[in-house]
């Protein structure tokens, strides 16, 4: 069981998300913007995995990721994004345990990224 945050602002693929790892018996937090998930984070929760939008009103997804890589460089990201340009795909790649998964996607490359970012470091 993990402690995982979602930063998403589409509340369909928020509740989506939320549904499916609870059912898979995770602690979540959802959160509908990156500003909230940045508060949430401040608080000192433990936290085990981000899932995050990366285009998302108050605060976009990058900015959320590097407020958490400053905090708890350690803790695994997925991130979500219907859009990725080239650069922001270059600098998501020089970001440690990130991972990518294009929107729409299918519960199980969710399943599939959540196995990869959760496994325990060798």
């Amino acid at each position: 069981m993990a402690n995982v945050l979602i930063a998403e602002d589409d509340e369909l693929v928020r509740n989506t998300i939320r549904r499916f790892l609870r059912l898979n018996q995770h602690d979540i937090i959802a959160c509908q913007d990156g500003q909230e998930a940045r508060d949430w984070l401040d608080q000192n929760h433990p936290l085990d995995l981000l899932i995050t939008d990366l285009r998302m009103p108050r605060m976009d997804g990058l900015s959320l990721i590097r407020h958490l890589r400053a905090q708890r460089p350690s803790v695994p990201i997925i991130v979500l994004s219907g859009y990725v340009t080239d650069g922001m795909a270059s600098e998501l790649a020089d970001l440690p345990a990130c991972h990518l998964l294009a929107k729409p996607f299918q519960l199980a490359a969710l399943t599939a990224a959540l196995d990869q970012a959760l496994a325990p470091a060798p």
